[in-house]
């Protein structure tokens, strides 16, 4: 049995207000398709019968009337037999029949369900909470929430308050909680509510269209999942800068993948962050801050030991409203503090992606497979600034195999280390830059690759290796080139091999400390500055119209020890003094020694001399040029006193400065860095072998072969790579 709820006055079946007629009015009661009257009860237990037809009170209303499960026809006429009203297919359960059956076609049905409402209420079907209900269509499930619940997931229309129950594998669909998912109204407080009920493990499923939010609070352990880019979370402009932020403890353990965001941004940058890897706050998609570091005071240790966990993978990030937004930065994540963060397989279009910042250690970043299209600046940043007098870290950083298309306004299109710090020092360690795919244009005011750069105190303490990435920069236009250059790579420890830059602009191509090796540079450019004066291997073709040269410059009152070597120039105009195909400056006492051996200059027309020696203030006090070709006219512009020569070929004058000697294997780049011979480098129990300073990417001297050696890994038998492509060493 149940309460009929459907008619239980006149008003209420014809929609009007009382007037006096209703008075005395006749209500029927059938049995559903019949003109059968049904058995009416006074009382819930079915035992007391009443009168059918009823008659209404002088105010229209019916006496309280209990009918056997069932369906039901109900009619009303006024006391002139005229009849004011029917209503026909009334289901009535009994409430352990409501509790099993109760079941909607579509969320919208149930949420305009008049004859829902909680117990004891004169006019509905009775619900309890923790009653359950489903809608087919979705599959969703709630639990009835008691009547003055506060944390509910909706409401109904009538006022019925409901929990939204997780599907199989804690899994909460976005719709089941009744979000607009057309993009027309802001859908804040329902996201905010379906992400707290997520929180600590569940899986958030967007099944598809346009979700507007802005302001939400992520919290921890929840996953975000979608159907690729037509799942789309668009940030509402008119809100606040982020879509999504997470904060400290609840930036851990996130996972977003295969989803779609819209920044939807009129506005740029702020002036606290006009530089890259500050705090300030612009408009961003998802945002990640753990500053945990400085509020709860954390050492080194800890913060190292500590895994944020961030997976963001296989979504396609936009900014529809990019060709109106007129700044720099628009910004699809923004991680700042974090630990332990994967951003891969990722479409950026129009925004950037930021890595670092806030004046924070980071440890443990990869950055891989990802592809930018069109960002008006710094595509990857993985940028800090240090605090006045304190000392962050940045370690294990990889960033390889993404490929981007253009920078709008400003690169550089890889920005690591540091950016105009704030008294600090930055130390970076195990930085991987590889296999990345650049490509800029016009109007681009910077260069495509920087480390440690503009103005921070930063530097780079070992295993840095800047590898295999191609970069292109085009002026498109005819002209001669773009400002800046290509890579800029400022600190110690630092392994540049097996670049190719290409295109014409005002710097070098690539400007590197550490070992520059096996790098291919074409094009109207500088070409290559090996500024710690180890160049190996590399090729630079100025294609008839470059400046571009192999340069090393040494300044300041202290011994500088270079080696160059296997390198080959190409086709290079020269237009004067310091533009010689190979160029050395010794400069403010500098006192130099070094070998130029086995290099190839191969002139069709602009190159007048191959190797320019200037003493400016610095001596080169002992110099070995040999095994060198020179198609220039000569060999030497400038030389020095300094400097001796042997069995090189071409040109006309091999032997400006002397006779000829007999170095050999005695040349002085050894010095350059720590140096063994073959047999002990193939000693496991050697001391190169054994010590501590023997990690990934350290580097040797092999004094048989005259070669640099690079390690592989830390063990006593881990191998040591032949950096001039020869077979190297595997102790044993």
């Amino acid at each position: 049995m149940s309460f009929l709820a459907a008619v239980t006055s006149v008003s209420s079946l014809v929609g009007e207000e009382h007037n006096p007629s209703f008075g005395g009015a006749l209500r029927y009661i059938y049995n559903a398709g019949t003109d059968v009257l049904a058995p009416v009860f006074r009382d819930p237990g079915l035992t007391t019968s009443m009168a059918n037809p009823t008659r209404a009170d002088a105010e229209g209303k019916f006496e309280s009337s209990y009918l056997m499960d069932g369906s039901y026809d109900v009619a009303v006429f006024d006391r002139k037999r005229r009849e004011l009203g029917r209503v026909e297919g009334i289901i009535i359960r009994s409430r352990l029949q409501v509790h099993a059956s109760m079941v909607y076609t579509t969320l919208g049905e149930l949420s305009d369900d008049r004859l829902l409402g909680y117990y004891g209420t004169s006019d509905c079907y009775e619900l309890l909470p923790d009653d359950q209900i489903r809608v087919s269509d979705g599959d969703f499930s709630y639990c009835v929430a008691p009547e003055d619940a506060e944390d509910h997931h909706l409401e109904t229309t009538h006022g019925i308050k409901l929990y939204v129950m997780p599907s199989q594998g804690n899994t909460w669909n976005l719709a089941a909680f009744g979000v607009d998912l057309t993009g027309e109204t802001d859908e804040s407080a329902k996201l905010q509510r379906a992400m707290d009920a997520a929180s600590g493990g569940g899986t958030l499923y967007h099944p598809g269209g346009i979700l507007t939010a802005h302001s939400v609070i992520g919290r921890a352990g929840v996953s975000i999942v979608g159907n690729g880019p037509k799942s789309v979370f668009r940030r509402l402009e008119a809100g606040g800068p982020t879509l999504i932020e997470w904060q400290d403890e609840e930036a851990e353990d996130v996972s977003i993948r295969n989803c779609g965001f819209d920044l939807c941004s009129l506005t740029g940058l702020s002036g606290a962050d006009l530089n890259q890897g500050g705090a300030g706050d612009h408009d961003c998609i998802l945002k990640f801050d753990d500053y945990r570091e400085q509020t709860a005071l954390w050492s080194p240790e800890q913060k190292a030991a500590f895994d944020n966990t961030i997976s963001i993978v296989d979504n396609h990030f936009i900014n529809s409203n990019k060709d109106s937004a007129g700044n720099w930065t628009l910004t699809g994540v923004i991680c700042r503090g974090i630990n332990g963060l994967i951003v891969r397989g990722n479409v950026f279009d129009g925004v950037q992606c930021k890595l670092a910042g806030g004046g924070l250690s980071h440890y443990r970043i990869h950055c891989v497979d990802n592809l930018f299209r069109e960002c008006q600046a710094y595509p990857i940043s993985c940028v800090a600034k240090p605090n006045s007098d304190t000392t962050q870290f940045m370690q294990d950083i990889r960033i390889a195999d993404n490929v981007v298309y253009g920078n709008g306004k400003r690169g550089p299109t890889i920005f690591t280390g540091v950016d105009d710090g704030t008294g600090g020092e930055l130390i970076v360690s195990n930085l991987v830059v590889d296999g990345n795919q650049l490509r800029g244009f016009a109007g681009v005011t910077a260069n495509v690759c920087f480390l440690i750069h503009r103005g921070g105190d930063g530097r780079l303490d070992r295993n840095v290796v800047i590898s295999n990435n191609v970069c292109i920069l085009d002026a498109g236009d005819g002209s001669e080139g773009i400002p800046g250059g290509g890579m800029s790579i400022s600190g110690a420890g630092v392994e540049t091999s097996g670049n190719t830059v290409t295109g014409r602009f005002d710097q070098y191509a690539i400007a590197s400390s550490g070992i520059v090796v096996g790098n291919t540079v074409r094009g109207n450019n500088r070409g290559i500055e090996a500024t710690d004066h180890i160049a190996i291997g590399n090729l630079i073709d100025g294609e008839g119209v470059g400046k571009s040269r192999l340069r090393l410059g040494f300044s300041g009152a202290q011994d500088f020890e270079f080696l160059v070597r296997n390198n080959t120039i190409i086709d290079v105009v020269q237009t004067g003094n310091n533009q010689c195909p190979i160029t050395l400056s010794a400069d403010n006492g500098a006192q130099v020694y070094g070998s130029i051996a086995g290099n190839t200059i191969i002139d069709r027309g602009n190159t007048d001399h191959g190797i320019d020696f200037n003493e400016n203030g610095g001596t080169f006090v002992e110099v070995l040029v040999c095994d060198n070709h020179c198609g220039a006219a000569t060999l030497i512009k400038r030389g020095a006193p300094g400097v001796k020569y042997q069995n090189n070929s071409g040109g006309t004058a091999q032997q400006v400065n002397g006779p000829w000697m007999d170095l050999g294997a005695a040349f002085r780049a050894a010095p350059i860095l720590p140096s063994f011979a073959a047999t002990d480098v193939a000693n496991a129990g050697h001391k190169v072998n054994t010590s501590a300073s023997k990690t990934k990417g350290a580097m040797i001297f092999d004094l048989t072969d005259g070669r640099i050696l690079v390690s592989t890994g830390s063990g006593t038998t881990a191998a040591w790579r032949a950096a001039d492509g020869s077979e190297g060493i595997t102790p044993v």
